[in-house]
């Protein structure tokens, strides 16, 4: 039987066995429907280019400023409130109510300390001497719009995100015309892997995406920005973003590719599940130097992208002994014996 699945898989290889002219032929017809596709779906992007926009700008305009300002709210309330400043009542009202921030202004302004009256409270006259950060802050709050520094900042950053768009739509349907162009001389069983393993692989690709644009992008911002939030003025600058939000989706997209990884080095016998267990100490370095490597030199975001690779270094382990022990049953057996 084995011999006639191997008279098989040749006779498939010959059929689609093609001269180095017929190669080229079969090339430039995959990467010309490639580079097609890819411009259709940039120019679909570029129809709704503002709404694209407005969903790359979502994790720092929607999630990560306004809970920067609510931050500073809440800090200088403490402040007000020790120092014994006349309306703070009023002041925490809005802030439980809200809207806060044109309330606020208007509050500070009309203060006590804003007119800087005479107080008998020392640390208040040396507060209106020289303004609290988080106050000076709030009287002219984080912007909730990022900061272009070009005229033409806006048209590149658009160009920018209908690329990414067009390459993560388009993307599938080139992969898979360059997969119709290998997999002329692959044999039966090499074919069926990829068929088995590239859906799992895109869904997890995807799901790190996702995973970084709802969780890593506006939590790594906070995390960065807080830190000298009441020292420094903080005014996001657009490309700097764009450039942190790429890179940290991509990242994560790659870094939940590992289950498939593992799994595919333990089915083909290059490494045993158990060594993978033996290993935890060792991939852990590795993670914090990978996260290092692919986001920005702080320990907030580093530890943020290392966590889910941990977490998906288990699931491989567990994945890698059930593939194993279906594929191989007999040396599973062999090896507990």
């Amino acid at each position: 039987m084995s011999g006639q699945a191997d008279l098989s898989d040749n006779d498939d290889v010959l059929r689609t066995r093609m001269t180095l002219g017929e190669h080229l032929d079969e090339l430039r017809v995959r990467l010309i429907r490639s580079a097609v596709c890819l411009a259709l779906v940039f120019a679909a992007g570029w129809m709704m280019h503002e709404r694209i926009a407005d969903a790359v700008l979502a994790p720092a305009e929607v999630k990560a400023i306004p809970w920067l300002n609510q931050l500073l709210l809440e800090r200088t309330t403490r402040e007000l409130v020790d120092g014994g400043v006349p309306g703070r009542e009023e002041l925490e009202l809005q802030f439980r109510d809200g809207p806060w921030l044109d309330a606020f202004e208007s509050r500070l302004l009309t203060s006590t300390l804003a007119r800087g009256e005479e107080l008998e409270n020392e640390a208040l006259v040396n507060l209106v001497g020289e303004p609290l950060p988080a106050i000076r802050n709030l009287v002219h709050p984080i912007p909730n719009k990022l900061r272009a520094d070009a005229s033409a900042a806006g048209m590149v950053f658009y160009l920018k995100v209908c690329f990414y768009f067009a390459i993560f739509l388009g993307g599938p349907f080139c992969l898979w015309q360059v997969w119709a162009f290998v997999a002329a001389g692959l044999y039966h069983k090499e074919k069926r892997v990829v068929y088995v393993y590239a859906p799992f692989s895109m869904l997890l690709f995807i799901a790190g995406v996702v995973f970084g644009y709802y969780y890593m992008v506006p939590y790594a911002q906070y995390f960065l920005a807080e830190m000298g939030l009441e020292q420094f003025y903080f005014d996001l600058r657009l490309e700097l973003y764009l450039d942190f939000f790429t890179k940290l989706s991509l990242g994560l997209g790659i870094v939940f590719q590992l289950p498939i990884l593992m799994i595919v080095l333990a089915r083909t016998g290059l490494v045993d599940p158990r060594s993978f267990g033996k290993f935890r100490g060792h991939f852990l370095l590795g993670a914090l130097i990978f996260a290092a490597i692919l986001t920005p030199p702080d320990p907030y975001t580093q530890l943020m992208m290392a966590g889910p690779m941990v977490v998906l270094y288990e699931l491989g382990i567990l994945l890698a002994r059930i593939m194993v022990r279906r594929s191989h049953p007999e040396s599973v057996a062999r090896a507990g014996a």
